[in-house]
């Protein structure tokens, strides 16, 4: 993990009905970030039990699709790092 959120948080937009940011690429995950993120179903394949835990899949707080601004978003795996 090479990026950072502080001073980029334009690059990651908040769901609209769940309290994480979205991340397009699994590269582009930030280190200094430790709450909830959405990160796409190629993480799976990269994904370390030791650093990452799974909280859900797909699904906002009102069981809906997430959603950024109002627009579906892609299908998400929603992750955080263990601490």
């Amino acid at each position: 993990m090479t990026k950072t959120y502080k001073g980029n948080e334009e690059n990651y937009p908040k769901y609209d009905n769940y309290d994480a940011i979205n991340i397009n690429k699994v590269k582009d995950i930030p280190c200094d970030y430790d709450d909830c993120m959405g990160v796409p179903g190629t993480f799976i394949g990269k994904w370390n039990p030791l650093q990452f835990e799974l909280v859900t899949v797909r699904y906002g707080n009102d069981h809906k699709n997430l959603q950024i601004n109002g627009k579906q978003s892609f299908s998400r795996i929603i992750i955080k790092k263990i601490k």
